[in-house]
């Protein structure tokens, strides 16, 4: 019988060879280019004959792609045309009131003015409380000598508002020009206090043009300092001190059971230039801010700390501390400040449960913050190194 198939016939699943390729431009023999491998984990094992589609049609390419173990249950279930692709689901609003989206209705903005549905107010960690300082006597006397009389450029148009060339800007508190020394204390000393006894750290910063009465704010004049302690121009940190000492004197005759006991550690550093000044010792220079890797608390490496138990102790640290701090005069103030100060206060308290004989210990921290004036040279005319400062 007839063989069905010559020597020379392939098997229909045998690709046909490829055509001979004439190498160079001549007419010479072709030689067929070797063929590139391709690694076995990026073939589909799945055959897909040419003549197999041709007789099946798209049910076969169906099949070849469902049966396919390189592609995953969820590709093979839906083509990739009619996949659905909508993003999931957003996550639903937080909790956390330092999470929250900013909300521009008239509700979210008396939430974030600090008053909640029920009127009360608000804690939000941070408050900005602005001082318009009087007129001095320089400006007082140029404009007599124009023959007008001061120019204020600053209008108070709530207690939490002032207007500046027609634009209103809002802030947590704003104190006037006749606002005295006491009333800042109460309105910035007296929660900070309670803030602190309570178990948390608590800051004050100074921050404003030159001249502007940050330092006189912040310490008040030398002469108070010196003088009785019951002087009306002493400044914000002696007056927190004082409250300070009379509160933890409370505390302790109200806990005498618990043996509560208050420690308070003072330090005062200088920020000159990108260098640290301890100023209760001149001579340590360029100290070096660590952090410990047990607490992961930042310090002042060999930073001199002193332990205080009175309202005296502290001004006398204070009176120290500000007769070695940088300054200089300038065209907008005479006794400029020309450097960032930090006064800390680390108050430790521990107390004693009699009944299981348990012991508990509350850290706390104050940081009163003396920044340098912000100014523009037009203004002041600073040059040289101090300029540098200024720019920095």
């Amino acid at each position: 019988m007839r063989s069905l198939f010559s020597k020379h016939a392939r098997h229909p699943s045998t690709p046909p060879p490829s055509p001979p390729i004439a190498a160079g431009g001549g007419g010479g023999r072709g030689e067929t280019p070797p063929r590139r491998r391709v690694p076995k984990e990026n073939v589909d094992p799945a055959p897909s004959p040419a003549g197999h589609h041709h007789h099946h049609g798209a049910a076969a390419a169906d099949h070849a792609q469902c049966s396919s173990p390189f592609r995953s249950p969820a590709s093979a279930a839906k083509p990739l045309g009619n996949r659905n692709r909508s993003l999931p689901p957003r996550p639903p609003p937080s909790s956390n009131p330092l999470k929250r989206k900013l909300d521009v209705s008239a509700a979210g903005q008396a939430r974030d003015g600090g008053v909640a549905a029920d009127g009360s107010a608000l804690d939000s960690g941070v408050q900005v409380v602005v001082r318009i300082r009087p007129p001095c006597r320089v400006e007082e006397e140029e404009a007599g000598e124009d023959g007008r009389a001061s120019e204020v450029c600053v209008r108070t148009t709530a207690t939490n508002s002032v207007a500046i060339q027609g634009q209103d800007f809002t802030f947590d508190a704003v104190a006037e020009a006749a606002s005295t020394q006491e009333h800042i204390f109460k309105l910035v000393g007296l929660p900070l206090v309670e803030n602190c006894l309570s178990g948390f750290n608590s800051s004050i910063f100074a921050y404003g043009q030159t001249g502007s009465g940050k330092t006189y704010t912040m310490w008040g004049p030398l002469s108070a300092l010196l003088e009785d302690s019951t002087g009306s121009e002493r400044g914000l940190t002696p007056r927190v001190f004082e409250q300070l000492f009379s509160r933890i004197k409370e505390e302790q005759g109200k806990h005498a059971d618990k043996e509560l006991t208050y420690h308070c550690i003072c330090s005062f550093l200088e920020i000159y230039n990108e260098q640290i000044t301890d100023l209760l010792d001149p001579s340590l220079k360029n100290l070096q801010i660590r952090e410990d890797v047990r607490t992961a608390c930042v310090y002042v490496e060999s930073l001199t700390k002193e332990l205080v138990f009175t309202t005296k102790d502290v001004t006398q640290l204070l009176v120290k501390g500000l007769s070695n701090r940088r300054t200089g005069a300038t065209s907008v103030n005479a006794d400029s400040s020309r450097s960032h100060c930090v006064f800390t206060c680390v108050i430790k308290s521990e107390s004693k449960n009699l009944e299981d004989g348990s012991s508990s210990t509350r850290t706390s921290r104050i940081n009163l913050v003396d920044l340098a004036g912000s100014e523009r040279q037009k203004l002041t005319h600073a040059f040289g190194d101090r300029l540098k400062k200024q720019e920095i």
